[in-house]
């Protein structure tokens, strides 16, 4: 059945037919619209990096990005949220051709149903656009023509509001969106040479993926961690894609023939196999590193020293949420498996309690999967047809993370330790654990690592093998890390003179006291540690590295 289109978006359609019948047509694609909410108050909130944002604009704040434009200049407004900015732009101006640009195909939809702009659309003096159109005003603005940015979307289409004032370069990139490093590598890029556009490929429809790769005419795809369908696409558009993978996946990685031009870079040497079987033939191993920029030394103010100024510190998820949740699933699956025994539940909880407990007796050597093959081999079996994040394996993993980061973090609240992120942490303040709220992720973190005499890292417990982003961009703060120990860390550092370890709980106590009794120590190798990121771990020397091994980095940059 057809929706019915409101008043007010049948009115605006049937217009922007009549002036841009493509523009009509891509605004009615499917796409997502999970990160837009509407309020109790009838305002709506954007999510951006699992945050939520406000996208309506008070007066004060159209005030000032209105301030500055002359009413003879043909205007574009940058980002239309809700569209009280470009209701603004119009009203004032009546005379003025007004662009309405925005990024985001639900956001221009959800304007097109708030109100009916359809004289002005249809006597040309409001003129749509969405998307990679924003390379169609390049010339106008270079030309003075005035532009008004949405305060908010400016902050998250920043590589279209560089498109609009710098226009396409030679070379140029499509940049997968998601979470973090994406902006990151998309700096490094710019570093190179290329001009960059965000690429949303869970958001946006397959037409207007194709249609942004269509304009912008790319050089090459770059993906934080692979979504599957990607490969096919960048081998139908002939693009060479680079993925780096810098998290841990649930998903299982799908048979994949067409991948001659993707290029797969993983932080996990043991992942290198999963994606050869999987089709993909030019598969490195290549760990995490910093933003040199923007991870750098921070001194404190004297007010904030009660905050910042620790003897030791960790940053991070307690993930006891998350346990929790996966306690609850893995009961639920655990029972519907088991349906006829009237002890399923309580054998349930059994059985991740022998898991766990025998797990704890070494929180450094990861055994959850022979655990699970030696306790519960059937309902494992039964499993493993379904999808792997229901598996055992991974729903006791998760469970062991959070226990691990409770137990090794808990001992040390007769020192002072601070935590920072979730309120999971909550739970240790009967142990002296001090927590501190959540972290920001830019000066806050900075703050953090470079006052705290020492950063504890404790990664998940199914993925001890792997040199933790933490690791690197406590370093480039020039703070001191203690880490667990693994082969890949002695790859990448001195350990002892750039970087501390340990390999079980008492060694990391140990470490603790002798570094509480001898912070220069603790500060000389953070010193060390941090000229080695900057020497051979900086995300830009990763991104140039990539770029080299797919053949994408000119010989003169070399």
């Amino acid at each position: 059945m057809t929706p019915q289109l409101s008043k007010n978006l049948k009115a605006n359609l049937g217009a922007l037919l009549s002036r841009n019948p493509s523009l009509a047509e891509r605004v009615c694609l499917s796409v997502e619209n999970d990160h837009v909410r509407g309020e109790s108050d009838g305002s709506v909130s954007y999510r951006y990096h699992r945050e939520w944002f406000p996208l309506d604009l008070s007066t004060e704040q159209i005030g000032e990005a209105l301030d500055g434009l002359d009413n003879e200049q043909d205007i574009l407004v940058f980002g239309l949220g809700t569209g009280d900015l470009l209701d603004a732009t119009l009203k004032r101006w009546p005379e003025a051709t007004v662009v309405g640009w925005e990024q985001d195909p639900w956001l221009l939809r959800e304007v097109l149903e708030r109100r009916d702009y359809s004289k002005a659309i249809i006597s040309g003096r409001l003129i749509l656009a969405m998307g990679m159109d924003v390379l169609d005003f390049v010339p106008a603005i270079k030309l003075g023509a005035g532009l008004a940015c949405h305060p908010f979307l400016a902050q998250v289409y920043t590589d279209e509001l560089r498109l609009l004032q710098e226009g396409r370069g030679e070379k140029s990139a499509l940049v997968c969106a998601g979470g973090l490093m994406v902006g990151d590598v998309a700096e490094a890029l710019r570093a190179e040479g290329y001009s960059t556009a965000t690429w949303n490929i869970h958001r946006l429809s397959e037409e207007e993926l194709r249609y942004a790769a269509q304009r912008l005419q790319p050089s090459l795809v770059a993906a934080i961690n692979y979504s599957h369908g990607l490969a096919e696409a960048c081998e139908d558009a002939a693009l060479p894609l680079l993925v780096w993978e810098i998290d841990p996946s649930t998903d299982r990685l799908k048979t994949t023939p067409s991948t001659s031009t993707a290029h797969i870079f993983t932080y996990r040497k043991a992942n290198q196999s999963d994606y050869r079987n999987a089709g993909f033939k030019q598969v490195e191993y290549l760990p995490l590193a910093a933003n040199t920029e923007r991870r750098q030394p921070t001194a404190i103010s004297a007010e904030a020293e009660d905050r910042y100024r620790c003897q030791i510190s960790f940053v991070g998820n307690s993930m006891v949420e998350l346990g929790t949740q996966h306690r609850a699933r893995f009961v639920q699956l655990f029972h519907e498996a088991n349906g006829s025994s009237p002890d399923a539940e309580g054998d349930a909880n059994a059985l991740i309690q022998a898991v766990l407990t025998e797990q704890a007796k070494d929180w450094c050597d990861f055994r959850v999967p022979e655990l699970v093959q030696q306790m519960m081999p059937e309902f494992a079996q039964k499993m493993a047809i379904g999808d792997p994040a229901d598996h055992p394996i991974t729903l006791l993993s998760e469970m062991a993370a959070a226990d691990k980061r409770l137990s090794l973090l808990a001992p040390l609240g007769q020192v002072g330790v601070r935590l920072w992120g979730d309120q999971g942490w909550q739970d240790l303040a009967e142990f002296g654990c001090r927590y501190m709220g959540p972290a920001g992720h830019r000066e806050e973190l900075n703050r953090i690592y470079s006052n705290s005499l020492i950063n504890l890292d404790i990664g998940r417990i199914y993925q001890s093998d792997i040199v933790t982003m933490r690791v690197f961009d406590v370093l480039a703060c020039g703070g001191f890390i203690l880490t667990e120990h693994c082969e890949a860390l002695s790859e990448v550092f001195d350990i002892g003179s750039e970087v501390e370890s340990y390999s079980s709980m008492d060694e990391m106590i140990q470490k603790i006291e002798h570094y509480l009794e001898h912070p220069d120590e603790a500060r000389a190798i953070g010193e060390r540690g941090r000229q080695r990121v900057l020497r051979d771990h900086s995300i830009a020397s990763r991104v140039r590295y990539m770029l080299s091994a797919a053949g994408l980095r000119d010989a003169a940059n070399n």
